[in-house]
């Protein structure tokens, strides 16, 4: 699947993308998933969910620290779509844009595109979940 003029995704191409394992499987790439986890009221932090070589992988692995974190006796694919539906969450399409992206880069990952980056707003601005594509270890253009 052609993402190019998709990136960064907005919540209606990414539950088309969650709901579409087809799709979704189809678009590779090296990629990290995040979490952002509450510490305390309007205060959270970036959690590191996995890597993942495809998006289904990577939604997979954001359910699944959701899961062992103890978040919610829901299902993977409940949990996801409620959380892709959070009304509380802004997508952002600009990382100049983000207020808590710059925690996630001063991890020194080198080069990175923006896949997905939905972080809660004021006051729940102790949530959010992002996906990073970074350039392979065997790529000699990094």
């Amino acid at each position: 699947m052609k993402t190019d003029n998709l990136l960064p995704l907005n919540p209606s191409e990414t539950l088309k993308l969650l709901k579409n394992s087809t799709l979704s499987d189809a678009v590779k790439g090296n990629f990290l998933c995040f979490l952002m986890i509450p510490i305390v009221e309007r205060f959270g932090q970036w959690r590191f969910a996995g890597t993942a070589s495809n998006l289904t992988e990577a939604f997979n692995r954001i359910g699944n620290l959701i899961i062992l974190l103890g978040g919610s006796q829901e299902s993977q694919e409940q949990i996801l779509e409620e959380m892709v539906l959070d009304q509380d969450l802004e997508y952002i399409q600009y990382p100049q844009d983000s207020w808590s992206l710059g925690d996630i880069l001063e991890r020194n990952l080198g080069n990175v595109n923006l896949i997905l980056l939905a972080e809660g707003q004021a006051p729940y601005d102790h949530s959010g979940f992002c996906i990073l594509e970074v350039p392979s270890r065997s790529d000699p253009k990094q």
